[in-house]
């Protein structure tokens, strides 16, 4: 039963992080391919709270992981432990983006900056994903 419980708690998990994905995904193409500023803003507005939903159940289904396998810890959670420290990045970008409306110097360095950020979480989540 503990084994089927395990199985079940990881593929949610999993499922989540292909979520994680999907919506950094989004935001990469957005960000690349979308040079109107108000169109990123747009849809940045949108997907940020779905970015932040889904990262705190993923860290959330991470934990019930962690408790159903015992808190046993290995280099893979600790690297995950990380990562989701990593992602917790993005109340940064959120913060410059309150600057850079102001300023479209500012605005364009915010893009670069955005950008970096999601290609570091698409990294992340395809690392753990694979492996």
């Amino acid at each position: 039963m503990e084994a089927f419980s395990l199985k079940q708690a990881i593929s949610f998990h999993i499922f989540i992080n292909y979520s994680l994905l999907i919506i950094v995904c989004i935001n990469l193409i957005t960000l690349f391919f979308t040079k109107d500023f108000v169109k990123i803003n747009k849809i940045s507005f949108f997907l940020t709270p779905l970015l932040f939903g889904f990262l705190f159940i993923d860290i959330l289904s991470g934990i019930s992981v962690l408790a159903i396998t015992k808190f046993k810890i290995n280099i893979k959670i600790i690297f995950m432990i990380i990562a989701s420290l990593i992602f917790l990045l993005e109340f940064l970008r959120i913060k410059k983006i309150r600057i850079a409306r102001q300023d479209s110097n500012y605005l364009t360095s915010y893009i670069k900056v955005a950008r970096i950020l999601n290609i570091i979480y698409l990294l992340i989540i395809l690392l753990f994903l694979v492996f």
